[in-house]
């Protein structure tokens, strides 16, 4: 499919395509947010050249993009999303953006990784109209060719009509989205404690009143996103979630937030519960002991070398100690404590400095 094909077809089904360069994402043209090009005025505008096309977002009937920016919420985002039969992308990055018609026209909303760079911290975008309200956003649409070279196309049986949802209804599903793909990309390392993560991110949901099939849901597609997940361990994530909600519901105790802030980190665990409308208090913070992570409440530090090494502190303290006697690092592995070769403190302490982003 040509852009001008494309062109053709969006405009046959009452959509308004941008023109955009070849290869590129973004329009060029003046005054595009205002462009309303019709099936009248397509080769004015296509001609048959390379190039690319955008969709106008918002318009009509409040045209929405779910954008799965990264490979996390790409692995995701099929166990939350609504059916729809409008669903394009690339070869590498297939089925990455799914087409709604919200009610009320959504506003953007982007969920970035609080530790993450740049692009590469962007984790699933919701867009519709901007933040303001207004018009002025649109994605790139089948019929284009990305940077790579890549086509984007459409997937199979997936070229007909966006679905009708209730904006509450699509903004739920993209936050719960982002909140388990940045704990996937947070999630520890084999051998460091991922039984404990588990059983920790169950016992939070539990206390905060989610239902089993839920948490169960939310759990396991946390866990299948991990890069190095293990498949043969999935039904032991079942069963840590089964567990856990079998020790809330007689009284017993469980892990909850504070365990989970020292598996994935204080801010990565914070923004999780904020784009989950879960409060700390929730998941039962309490003082931190070894493998319990930092204190319960956010604190400013000053960006000093004093204040960093308060931030570190405040973050890491539970997990990490240092042995003059050996000149070395001790960590945390969840049973005992043990000599760090180098990394995890160095990744520990990497993390801290990205933490200041997000204050």
């Amino acid at each position: 499919m040509t852009a001008t094909e494309s062109a053709q077809a969006l405009t046959a089904r009452g959509f308004h395509p941008i023109p955009i360069p070849f290869r590129e994402k973004g329009p060029q043209i003046k005054c595009w947010q205002t462009l309303r090009i019709t099936g009248a005025d397509v080769a004015k505008y296509f001609n048959g050249a390379p190039q690319n096309i955008g969709l106008l977002l918002g318009t009509p009937y409040g045209l929405t993009d779910v954008d799965c920016d990264c490979p996390e919420a790409l692995r995701i985002w099929p166990s939350y999303r609504p059916p729809t039969n409008l669903i394009w992308g690339r070869k590498s990055n297939p089925a990455s953006h799914s087409i709604y018609f919200a009610d009320p026209p959504v506003h953007l909303l982007q969920f970035r990784d609080p530790l993450g760079n740049g692009d590469e911290g962007m984790l699933i975008e919701l867009r519709g109209l901007k933040k303001d309200g207004t018009i002025g956003l649109q994605t790139v649409a089948p019929g284009s060719t990305h940077s790579t070279g890549e086509q984007v196309r459409y997937e199979p049986g997936k070229d007909g009509d966006p679905a009708n949802i209730d904006a509450p209804d699509i903004e739920r599903a993209v936050s719960l989205t982002a909140a388990a793909a940045l704990l996937a990309r947070h999630w520890p390392a084999a051998g460091h404690g991922r039984h404990e993560c588990e059983l920790a991110l169950a016992g939070w949901l539990a206390r905060a009143g989610w239902s089993l099939d839920d948490a169960e849901r939310f759990v396991l597609a946390t866990y299948r996103a991990v890069p190095t997940h293990d498949r043969s361990k999935l039904e032991r994530v079942r069963q840590s979630v089964l567990s856990s909600f079998e020790k809330k519901n007689s009284d017993l105790p469980t892990t909850g937030f504070t365990k989970l802030c020292a598996a994935v980190g204080d801010v990565v665990a914070r923004c999780a519960t904020k784009w989950l409308n879960i409060t700390a208090a929730a998941g039962g913070a309490t003082a931190a002991q070894p493998g319990a992570g930092g204190a319960t409440m956010p604190r400013m530090f000053p960006v000093t070398e004093l204040g960093n090494a308060e931030r570190f502190a405040h973050q890491h303290g539970a997990n990490v100690r240092y042995c003059y006697d050996w000149r070395a690092w001790l960590v945390w592995d969840s049973i005992r404590w043990q000599r760090d070769t180098g990394a995890e403190v160095r990744r520990m302490a990497k993390q801290t400095v990205r933490s200041i982003y997000a204050e």
